[in-house]
């Protein structure tokens, strides 16, 4: 009888131990899901006389950041912006006839000179590649990293305020 129970009680633990690791298992997956899916681009509808809206705003990095599992369950689901997709959206709007120009808009922004520089070296290529398009700028405040990158706009906006 003895033996019976042991085997008993260690079949239960064996049971709940797999279930409390399938548990946590399927939510890693879950979450992974979760983190891929926030990853894929969107199709957008471009028409005529559209412009492209660059919001400057938190930190900027080489390459758009990844959300790891632990930080979407925390509910954190802020991705960094990637400099090379700010550059390459501005690259793509020098050649598209349907964007009329660009709006920088400058909420504050974190990153180094040379991120920086590869944005306004794009907003140049862009006025060389289209003198017919236009580029503005506004802030409600301009730090100066915003402002180096918004000297490279036709017109730079201010709120009266600010």
């Amino acid at each position: 009888m003895k033996k019976f129970l042991m085997a008993f009680l260690g079949t239960l633990a064996g049971i709940w131990f797999s279930l409390f690791i399938a548990f946590f298992g399927l939510l890693l997956i879950i979450a992974a899901a979760g983190v891929s899916s926030l990853g894929r681009s969107k199709v957008v509808q471009v028409n005529d006389h559209s412009y492209l809206k660059l919001v400057l705003a938190g930190e900027l990095s080489d390459r758009p950041g990844q959300l790891d599992p632990i930080a979407v369950m925390r509910g954190d689901k802020t991705v960094t912006q990637g400099v090379n997709e700010i550059v390459g959206s501005i690259d793509a709007s020098a050649g598209d006839d349907r964007i009329d120009g660009i709006v920088i808009d400058c909420r504050g922004s974190s990153a180094g000179l040379a991120k920086r520089q590869a944005i306004v070296e794009a907003l140049k290529r862009f006025k060389d590649a289209a003198p017919e398009k236009w580029i503005y700028a506004y802030g409600d405040i301009y730090t100066q990293g915003d402002y180096y990158v918004a000297t490279a706009a036709d017109s730079i906006f201010i709120n009266p305020i600010g």
